[in-house]
């Protein structure tokens, strides 16, 4: 029996240089994801109150992706906060306590070429 198919080279490297195509967008995805989760995380744990002269800023923000799909993404957001008391000449601002860590898990929804923040999880 004669063999119809036998791969050789070309065909290798075409289905390597694929694999690697595909890692290369997965890896591009994920960066897009975590920069946009780093940037959500950092409005959303960072505050100030005008009233009391006091604020949140927040330091060193990683983002991790957990899981992606074609739909939804599930990413966690790990931060330092520091409270800050707005001092006399209105400009600038003192640390009043420790750094804190912090966290929370973002959901993104994937809509129309563009993801789109859906729920945030505070532990």
């Amino acid at each position: 029996m004669d063999k119809i198919f036998t791969p050789n080279r070309i065909f290798v490297l075409f289905c390597a240089a694929l694999v690697a195509i595909w890692a290369c967008l997965q890896f591009v995805s994920n960066q897009l994801l975590s920069a946009m989760a780093e940037r959500d995380g950092k409005a959303i744990m960072g505050w100030t109150w005008p009233q009391l002269k006091l604020a949140e800023r927040v330091n060193s923000v990683h983002a991790q992706v957990i899981s992606r799909s074609g739909t939804d993404a599930v990413v966690k957001v790990s931060a330092q906060q520091t409270l800050e008391k707005l001092l006399d000449d209105g400009i600038s601002y003192q640390d009043v306590g420790k750094p804190t860590d912090c966290s929370a898990t973002l959901r993104y929804y994937h809509n129309n070429k563009s993801w789109i923040l859906g729920g945030v999880e505070l532990p």
